[in-house]
């Protein structure tokens, strides 16, 4: 999500929680929500969702468990559009929903309860992630240095010669700013800030203070963005070429009318950067790094002509290799084509914005167009794929430097064993809230158990929903049984079916072209819906249209399978298994189908009608 820096950091953050806040406040509102309790049943696919998937929908909101690869299990909250999206149309599966009334008071009481627990969640996780950070920080004292990473120190060149000239302009600005005390004196100041800091978790720890569990380094962190950000000023250093975004395909010449816009942005950019400067706290230090690199980037594209953006990404795209690369040919047209228009469209907003919202819209420019650089790149370069890099809110293209505290190494390893017990300890916590069962604690046994928590008595919880359903009894800790108890439990006012990618759109070809079609599009060799990817494994028919003829076309999809499974014990030395690997998913998922079970759908990476564009490849969700 789009934020800038300082001003426009804040304003992103409290853009996306007024955005969070209205959708909340949309969930509450019994004018734009029926009053609905609404079960959605995901119906099976390959993978670990082979027994389905159960969640609950309020208003806008989805609330489902996912279990996640440390084991634990999860609750997530999602937006139903997108929700829908990845689970209807790119996981190609049908969705029923069941609706049971309730009353006003009766949904937000549901709605808060799955709220607080999520909230409870995210902030038992937290603690975790603080405890893991600590441990980083104080076995990095314990070694004598600490490799504090910034993020946003990458996008300059570092080891240019001091005073190279690219910030001078930048620079006397900002002197004619300052009310008092020169740049200097500032990073002066910030230097003793650091050795402070320094000296205090060293001191605290000798003491063994509770006070030296303060921040796990953040406030070095920022202290250290802060320095380096003033350094960037007084040694006058440039922006590391590869930060800057130069889509060669698509170049936008700066006119006169998109130079004073511009111009008009450096300006606010360069008032935000001496506000930053003029109380140089520990909290402004990315910040600060950020908007001197816009404002450089912006005064490139003045002079040179030419419009260049900062690279968005949290890694240089080949940082990491990813195995899930696309590299397809048409999906790598598609992909540059639709980071084409995007981009242009993000252009548009950003001309046409108004100076309230400009930062906001600059950001969303600089993530379009850093998508359509690397799009740009695997057309140009098939083999290497598609596969961007994670991306930031800003530029955040990551540097480190080193700090040297004193070397208490025997204090700073009892803070390690401290931290370390204390980390363990949460861990087994978090097992015991938040782990797994296949039986007794998955994705349809919490759900209810969480309904029925909203309730809290029995009684009350039966009255409501017009039936009470004891957690993971009969069937019902399997996705597809929980969906019939609740039809039989529940007082159900309607049940709506969203049939899946493939058959609402063979259902539409049948309409327009007639049932001769039905061959054509019953395997994967030459339908027109479908294009075969790895992680769907080997199969020729679909069968989940077909219940009579399941058997045979199972039969058929085994026996396929194990003819690429030979062909993949063959091809084992050269392509270091995929093949095999991919053979024996397609064997795997035909057996349920030999007894009239429908496992396999197929899924897609891209949806490219119907408004629904995905401009990535499909993502893991983490969950069934």
């Amino acid at each position: 999500m789009p934020r800038d820096f300082f001003i426009a950091l804040v304003t992103a953050l409290l853009l996306f929680s007024f955005q969070a806040t209205a959708s909340v406040a949309a969930d509450f509102s019994g004018h734009s929500t029926p009053s609905f309790l609404e079960l959605i049943y995901i119906d099976a696919a390959a993978g670990e969702a082979a027994g389905g998937h159960s969640a609950v929908k309020l208003g806008r909101s989805v609330y489902h468990y996912q279990f996640h690869e440390d084991g634990l299990l999860v609750l997530a909250r999602q937006n139903w559009e997108d929700f829908r999206y990845y689970y209807n149309d790119l996981s190609n599966r049908t969705l029923e929903i069941v609706s049971i009334p309730l009353s006003d008071s009766e949904v937000d009481i549901v709605r808060q309860s799955f709220l607080d627990q999520y909230l409870t969640q995210m902030l038992d996780l937290g603690v975790r992630t603080r405890l893991q950070d600590e441990l980083s920080f104080y076995e990095q004292l314990q070694s004598g240095t600490v490799r504090v990473t910034i993020p946003g120190l990458g996008l300059f060149d570092r080891q240019s010669r001091y005073g190279s000239g690219t910030v001078k302009r930048l620079k006397s600005e900002i002197l004619q700013r300052l009310p008092e005390g020169g740049l200097e004196a500032r990073l002066a100041e910030v230097n003793r800030l650091i050795g402070q800091q320094l000296h205090f978790i060293d001191k605290a720890v000798e003491d063994d203070h509770p006070r030296a569990r303060i921040d796990s380094g953040h406030h070095l962190r920022e202290l250290a963005a802060l320095r380096e950000g003033l350094l960037i000023l007084v040694e006058d250093k440039g922006l590391d070429p590869q930060a800057l975004i130069r889509p060669s395909q698509n170049r936008v010449a700066i006119n006169k009318d998109l130079a004073i816009i511009l111009e008009e942005f450096r300006l606010e950019i360069v008032q935000a950067i001496s506000e930053l400067l003029q109380f140089p706290h520990c909290d402004r230090g990315t910040a600060l790094l950020v908007q001197i690199a816009r404002v450089l980037a912006i005064e490139s594209s003045l002079q040179g002509g030419e419009l260049v953006t900062l690279a968005p990404w949290r890694q240089q795209p080949g940082d990491k290799k990813s195995d899930d690369a696309v590299r397809e040919e048409d999906l790598l047209q598609f992909f540059h084509r639709e980071a084409q228009l995007f981009s242009e469209r993000g252009l548009e907003t950003f001309i046409r914005s108004a100076p309230s919202i400009r930062s906001i819209s600059y950001s969303m420019l600089e993530k379009l167009r850093g998508n359509l650089l690397l799009a740009e790149r695997a057309v140009n370069d098939p083999a290497s794929g598609f596969s961007p890099p994670p991306q930031c809110g800003v530029p955040c293209l990551p540097g480190t430097v080193e700090l040297r505290p004193a070397n208490r190494k025997k204090g700073y390893g009892l803070m390690v064993d401290r931290v370390r017990s204390e980390l363990a300890d949460h861990q087994r916590q978090l097992e015991k809230l938040y782990s797994y069962s296949l039986f007794n604690k998955n994705c349809s046994t919490e759900l209810i158990r969480s309904i029925n928590k909203s309730f809290v008595l029995r009684e009350r919880a039966a009255r409501a929903l017009g039936g009470y359903l004891e957690p993971g009894s009969g069937l019902s800790f399997v996705p597809f049984g929980l969906h019939d108890a609740a039809l039989k439990s529940f007082n159900v006012d309607d049940v709506e079916e969203l049939p899946s990618y493939r058959l609402r759109h063979l259902a539409r070809l049948v309409e327009k072209e007639g049932d001769t079609i039905w061959f054509r599009e019953s395997n994967t060799l030459s339908s027109t819906l479908y294009s075969p990817w790895k992680e769907d494994g080997y199969f020729l028919f679909f069968t989940d249209d077909k219940v009579a003829s399941r058997p045979v076309l199972g039969l058929i999809n085994l026996v396929y399978g194990l003819l690429q499974t030979a062909a993949g014990v063959v091809m084992a030395p050269f392509d270091f298994g995929d093949r095999f690997g991919r053979a024996l998913d397609g064997v795997i998922f035909s057996l349920p189908e030999l007894f009239f079970f429908n496992i396999r759908k197929g899924s897609f990476q891209i949806i490219d009608d119907e408004g629904n564009g995905s401009f990535l490849p499909k993502m893991d969700m983490g969950g069934p």
